[in-house]
């Protein structure tokens, strides 16, 4: 790994919270609000329906609506991203429309392993993943669904040096939220955000989540 540079003179990006299914995020990616404000990052406001699984289908207005609506909120800025699940379908829409974001971090995405970004869409991007992860695995089973396995088995595209792949079995799909879990993701996102995480070799490899824990410490 190569080390990360800090420019303490960089004026921190908004962060944008984006959540899953069945959920008003409160519990899982709205956690991340309190210990990132005292960081000193600002939540951007961006309203996020409550969305049921009927919802997702490929092309539903809802799915055209949100995405739209988040390629505005990063028109004039590039915020950070945090996305969980359908959150980080959403996202990866988003930036096919022209979402620009600075660093991503997708926790268990639901969302193609295979699939590139265009090239604006950010500067670097964390994508946490676990094989352990059932909810993905019945997921993406769904027939005539978009719903991926990136969440499972990482990106696992065209090798792309903005992306590192964090293996985080055994965590279930809300794992990264328990006590216990939450604070050591919140710490992670904290320093993606300052960019003070290294970079692994080569571009896209997979990374044992406990090595590059104690890479960052």
């Amino acid at each position: 790994m190569t080390g990360a540079v800090k420019d303490p003179n960089k004026v921190k990006n908004d962060v944008v919270l984006l959540h899953g299914i069945h959920t008003t995020g409160q519990y899982n990616t709205g956690k991340f609000a309190r210990p990132l404000k005292r960081a000193g990052f600002r939540i951007q406001d961006f309203k996020q329906p409550v969305t049921l699984l009927h919802h997702t289908w490929l092309n539903s207005e809802r799915d055209q609506a949100q995405t739209d609506a988040l390629t505005k909120a990063t028109e004039h800025t590039r915020p950070n991203l945090i996305a969980h699940s359908n959150g980080a379908r959403l996202a990866a829409m988003a930036m096919d429309r022209g979402a620009k974001f600075d660093t991503i971090l997708f926790l268990a995405p639901a969302w193609c392993s295979k699939k590139g970004y265009p090239e604006q869409a950010f500067n670097r991007m964390y994508v946490v993943h676990s094989s352990a992860d059932i909810a993905l695995w019945l997921g993406g089973m769904i027939p005539r669904h978009d719903f991926g396995w990136l969440g499972i088995k990482g990106y696992r595209g065209k090798p792309d040096r903005r992306i590192t792949n964090i293996h985080a079995s055994p965590t279930s799909h809300m794992g990264y939220f328990a006590p216990g879990h939450f604070q050591r993701w919140s710490r992670f996102a904290i320093k993606a955000f300052e960019h003070r995480l290294p970079s692994p070799e080569p571009a896209s490899s997979h990374v044992l989540l406990g090595e590059f824990m104690a890479s960052t410490r």
